[in-house]
């Protein structure tokens, strides 16, 4: 008998075909062929403005002004308190338990705004 799942969240996975992609031959085996033809072509993810944006980005030295400032604009000023919410919700401890079997949680934020 199993015991009852303590997960947090049910898995749900709308699949039309799986294909091994560790094989080297799978685009050329011949019961993948049906598969990789009925796929819609890929389209592109990212527009050429994106890409400029993102790569800006990256050469950024001090992208944490920049979270900051982006993370809830409606909000002037203020940076710290911006800065401590954004690092609170980005990062924490996770939780662990005794049993390897059960889900790695994510510890609660505890924060408290005053003014």
């Amino acid at each position: 008998r199993q015991a009852p799942s303590r997960a947090l969240y049910v898995l749900f996975l709308d699949v039309r075909a799986v294909v091994n992609a560790r094989r080297a031959d799978v685009a050329s085996a011949p019961q993948a062929r049906p598969v990789l033809d009925g796929l819609p072509e890929p389209e592109e993810d990212f527009s050429p403005l994106q890409l400029e944006f993102i790569r800006e980005i990256y050469r950024e030295k001090e992208r944490l002004p920049l979270l900051i400032s982006s993370f809830c604009p409606q909000i002037y000023g203020q940076p710290l308190v911006k800065a401590a919410l954004l690092l609170s919700l980005l990062g924490g401890v996770p939780l662990r338990s005794d049993d390897s079997e059960t889900l790695r949680r994510r510890g609660d934020l505890h924060v408290l705004l005053l003014g």
